[in-house]
């Protein structure tokens, strides 16, 4: 993903009131805009065809609703995982019903995550900036940044940050928690300091990896072991 641009998503749902509050929330999150918005599976396959043919622009994110009436979301997603390749694009699903009905088919789907309509406000942030993460490893060749943490406690070897500032344990505490898909809300309570300071630690940890945003800094850590 290019360090210079916000995580593009893609909006599905075919009930325009779903649509239009989905959208809204997906244009409230930091980091993130709404790249277009579907009513049908058949034209969200579209439009992602046509990202993928280079005559429009392919999201990193697809926000997908289980029913849509012409086909259903799982099949959506199973046809874009299967289309888009090494490409990759993140799936994020949404129902108004029991998330345990479809969770298998939803992981066979490829979906990144799926969430219950009625923890759109508190889940849906977290879950677009996991699966763009998890994109950006899938599409990246590698790179060559490295980071360390002399406190850290994941048990891997950790090595400094090629031509750049280690991180403090506390910058890399608060990337590890955006990378569990914890809120910044979350985030606060479980370091015990305010917003401010944690959007401090934030922008410390990308200024000193070079990252544009939260999931190109994922990556790089993810990349050597730091996460």
């Amino acid at each position: 993903m290019d360090s210079d641009r916000l995580i593009r998503v893609g909006v599905v749902d075919n009930d325009p009131l779903a649509l239009n509050m989905l959208v809204a929330a997906v244009g409230r999150m930091r980091g993130c805009t709404v790249l277009w918005r579907a009513m049908s599976g058949v034209e969200a396959l579209q439009l992602v065809t046509r990202g993928l043919r280079g005559r429009g622009a392919l999201p990193d994110v697809m926000v997908v609703d289980v029913f849509l009436g012409d086909l259903s979301g799982l099949e959506v997603c199973r046809r874009i995982h299967a289309q888009a390749g090494a490409e990759g694009v993140g799936l994020v699903g949404i129902t108004a019903y029991s998330v345990e009905r479809f969770a298998d088919g939803a992981k066979a789907a490829g979906m990144d995550a799926l969430l219950g309509k009625e923890n759109v406000a508190t889940e849906l942030e977290p879950a677009i900036i996991a699966a763009a993460a998890r994109k950006a490893t899938r599409e990246s060749p590698g790179d060559e940044v490295t980071a360390t943490d002399g406190n850290a406690d994941s048990g891997t070897p950790q090595r400094p940050i090629a031509d750049s500032q280690p991180l403090s344990k506390r910058e890399l505490e608060t990337l590890r928690y955006y990378a569990q898909g914890l809120t910044t809300e979350r985030i606060t309570a479980a370091m015990g300091v305010g917003p401010t300071t944690v959007y401090s630690y934030r922008n410390r940890a990308l200024a000193k990896l070079g990252a544009g945003s939260i999931p190109e800094a994922i990556h790089l850590l993810t990349k050597r072991g730091a996460m």
